[in-house]
C-alpha cells in the first residue's frame, strides 16, 4: 500500500511538472523550423527586384555612341563651274576620315501594354512560387499528425497496460492465498507471473515507441520535448465543414492559370505599334550639315512610331499554346478534386465504421468485464484454474486495447478529413 501512494505520489509529480503541447502548436511550430519556409522572403525579394527592373522601362533610356571611320571613297557634287565661267568657285568634298560623338535619349509614351503585361505576369509568378511552397509545407500537417496520434495511443496502451498489470498482480495475491488454501496450485500462480512478464515486456515496447515518436517530433518542429509532456486532446473535431476543400493545390492551380492568361495579354500587347520620343545631341564631322567640312555640334528631336508586324505570325499558334496549357492545369485540377472526393470517402467511410466499433466495444468490455469476474468467483471455487482466469484477464485487456486503437484511429480519422480537406 505503501509503494502505491509513492508511486501516486510521483505520479502527480511528474502529471503537475510536465508540460503541455496541442497538435495546431506542432503544426505551426513545424511550419516554422522546416527549412522551405526561407523561400517565402527570398521569393518576395526576387520579385520586388524584377518588377523594379521592369518599371525602369519608363525612364529616359540613354544610349552614348562615339566612332571613327575611314572611307574609300565620299559623296562629290560633279560639278565644274570654270566651265560656266564661274572661277575660283568650289564646292567643298567630305573628309575621307569621319568622326562622330552622339547622346541619344528615347522616352517611351505608349508600348501598347507590354509593361503592364510583364508586372502582372511578375505578380503571378510570385503568386505561384508562393502556393507551391504552401503545398510543400502543407505536407508536414500530415506527417505531425501521425507522430501526434502515435503518442496519444500509445499513452493510452501505456495506461491500460498498467491497469492490466495491477489486475493481474492482484490476482496473483488473491491465487497465492487460494495456494496457501489449498484451492490452486503452483502452475496457476506461473501462468499469472508469466502474464505478468509479458506485461512488462508491452510497456518497455509501448515506452520505446512513444519515446521515438517524442524524438521524431521534436526534430520536426525543433523543439525538444519533454518525455513527460501532456499531449492535448484535440477539441472542436466534427464533420460539419466536411464538404468544403481549402487546399493549398487549389490556389496553385488558379495562380498557375492567371499567370498564363497574362502572358496571353502580353502576346496582345507586343504586336500593338509603340510610340516614343527622342533627343540625339552629338559632335563630330561631319555634322548634319553635310558640307561643313569642320567639326560641329549637332542635335535633332522627334517623335518614333514603330509597329512590328512580324510578331502577328506566330500570334493565334502561341495563343493556342497558352489555351492548351490553361486546359491541362484545368483538367489537373478536376483530377485532383476527383481523388480529395474520392479519399474523403474513404475516409468518413472509416469515420463510421470506428464510430460503430466504439459502440461495440463498449458492450463487449462490459460482458469481457463481467465473464472475468465470475472467473474469479469460480477461481475461489476452485471450478476453473488459473490458466482459465488469465485467458478471461487478457480477452477483457484485449477488448480494452481494442477500444483505445477505436477511439484514437476514430479521432485521427476525423482530424485527417479535416488535413484532407484543409478546413
Amino acid at each position: 500500500m505503501k509503494s502505491k501512494l509513492i508511486f501516486l505520489e510521483i505520479f502527480c509529480l511528474l502529471a503537475f511538472n510536465a508540460s503541455s503541447i496541442s497538435i495546431e502548436e506542432c503544426q505551426e511550430m513545424a511550419r516554422n523550423n522546416y527549412p522551405a519556409i526561407n523561400k517565402y522572403h527570398l521569393v518576395d525579394e526576387s520579385s520586388e527586384y524584377n518588377l523594379s527592373n521592369v518599371a525602369k522601362a519608363y525612364l529616359p533610356q540613354i544610349s552614348i555612341s562615339i566612332s571613327a571611320t575611314y572611307q574609300s571613297d565620299v559623296t562629290k557634287i560633279p560639278l565644274d563651274f570654270s566651265s560656266i565661267g564661274l572661277q575660283g568657285v568650289e564646292i567643298p568634298s567630305l573628309n575621307k576620315d569621319q568622326y562622330n560623338a552622339n547622346v541619344e535619349v528615347n522616352q517611351i509614351i505608349w508600348d501598347g501594354g507590354v509593361i503592364k503585361a510583364q508586372k502582372g505576369v511578375i505578380d503571378s509568378d510570385r503568386s505561384v512560387s508562393i502556393n507551391k511552397i504552401d503545398v510543400e509545407l502543407y505536407a508536414i500537417k500530415k506527417q505531425v499528425s501521425m507522430l501526434y496520434f502515435g503518442i496519444m495511443l500509445t499513452d493510452l496502451q501505456l495506461r491500460q497496460n498498467q491497469i492490466h498489470k495491477d489486475n493481474l498482480r492482484n490476482n496473483y495475491e488473491r491465487i497465492q492465498s487460494y495456494i496457501d488454501n489449498g484451492i490452486a496450485n503452483q502452475s496457476d500462480l506461473d501462468v499469472i507471473n508469466v502474464d505478468i512478464l509479458n506485461a512488462e515486456q508491452n510497456r518497455i515496447t509501448y515506452s520505446s515507441m512513444r519515446k521515438a515518436y517524442i524524438k521524431m517530433l521534436s526534430n520536426f518542429i525543433g523543439k525538444s520535448l519533454d518525455e513527460n509532456v501532456i499531449l492535448d486532446r484535440p477539441i472542436g473535431l466534427s464533420l460539419d465543414n466536411a464538404m468544403i476543400v481549402k487546399r493549398p493545390e487549389l490556389n496553385l492551380f488558379n495562380a498557375q492559370i492567371k499567370n498564363l492568361k497574362y502572358q496571353d495579354k502580353i502576346i496582345d500587347a507586343v504586336i500593338m505599334p509603340k510610340l516614343g520620343m527622342f533627343v540625339k545631341g552629338g559632335y563630330g564631322r561631319p555634322g548634319l550639315n553635310m558640307l561643313e567640312p569642320d567639326f560641329q555640334l549637332y542635335y535633332m528631336a522627334g517623335l518614333k512610331l514603330s509597329w512590328n508586324i512580324g510578331n502577328l505570325y506566330k500570334k493565334n499558334n502561341n495563343k493556342r499554346l497558352i489555351k492548351a496549357n490553361i486546359d491541362i492545369i484545368e483538367n489537373q485540377k478536376d483530377v485532383f478534386m476527383f481523388n480529395i472526393n474520392q479519399d474523403s470517402m474513404n475516409t468518413l467511410n472509416l469515420v463510421n465504421r470506428y464510430s460503430k466499433q466504439l459502440k461495440n466495444d463498449d458492450e463487449i468490455i462490459a460482458l469481457r468485464t463481467a465473464i472475468r469476474e465470475m472467473s474469479v468467483i469460480k477461481m475461489s471455487n476452485g471450478t476453473i484454474s488459473g490458466a482459465d482466469l488469465v485467458r478471461d484477464i487478457n480477452a477483457e485487456n484485449a477488448a480494452r486495447q481494442d477500444r483505445l486503437i477505436h477511439e484514437i484511429e476514430l479521432l485521427q480519422s476525423i482530424y485527417n478529413l479535416k488535413i484532407l480537406k484543409n478546413n
